[in-house]
């Protein structure tokens, strides 16, 4: 890519390779630092990584609490899970829905974990 004129496509291919490689993989492997959390956390990014405008609360509650009997025990995880994945960078809220802080992360994590 070097010595080329900046074009669409170029940067298309930058983007591409960015999303397709290993240089975000940080932002999955930090992942295990979340112990027990880890699978609900993994299971909220997925779940906002389909959608690009985000999921609201109750969507997500309802997606981690099919399997659960303790809806309140799932409730407070949930608000916990979404408190630290906001703070660590990986979501915003906006309206109401959480969605991914970066469109860039959105999509390494749905090339990585849902195509």
């Amino acid at each position: 890519m070097e010595n080329q004129t900046l074009s669409n496509d170029i940067i298309d291919e930058a983007y591409n390779r960015l999303i397709t490689g290993d240089h975000l993989k940080y932002w999955d492997e930090r992942l295990k630092y979340y112990d027990e959390f880890e699978d609900s956390a993994r299971k909220i990014l997925k779940l906002c990584a389909e959608i690009p405008i985000g999921r609201s609360k109750e969507d997500l509650l309802a997606n981690l609490s099919a399997k659960k009997s303790d809806i309140e025990k799932t409730e407070t995880n949930l608000a916990r899970l979404l408190y630290i994945l906001k703070n660590d960078g990986y979501l915003i809220e906006n309206d109401g829905k959480y969605m991914f802080r970066s469109p860039l992360l959105r999509d390494f994590w749905h090339n990585r974990f849902i195509k």
